[in-house]
């Protein structure tokens, strides 16, 4: 049985506008109220919780970013 998981390891990157995430081969700045802090990250990399949601007012799908742990410093 295949689950889908809204949770993925990910490559990340900081740039001037604070954290980025790799997303379906694209760069993702993700939301600084997204960024989990003190939060204990035992994968050793990035971990970005997302989904695509419906947006009927403009009906196309955007990316929603629920949470982002950043990578262990290095």
């Amino acid at each position: 049985m295949l689950l889908d998981s809204d949770c993925h390891l990910t490559a990340s990157r900081v740039s001037q506008d604070g954290y980025e995430v790799a997303i379906e081969n694209s760069w993702i700045v993700v939301p600084a109220d997204r960024v989990l802090r003190n939060v204990r990250n035992p994968t050793g990399r990035a971990v970005v919780c997302y989904r695509r949601i419906a947006n009927p007012e403009v009906k196309q799908w955007e990316l929603r970013i629920f949470c982002f742990v950043r990578p262990p410093e290095a």
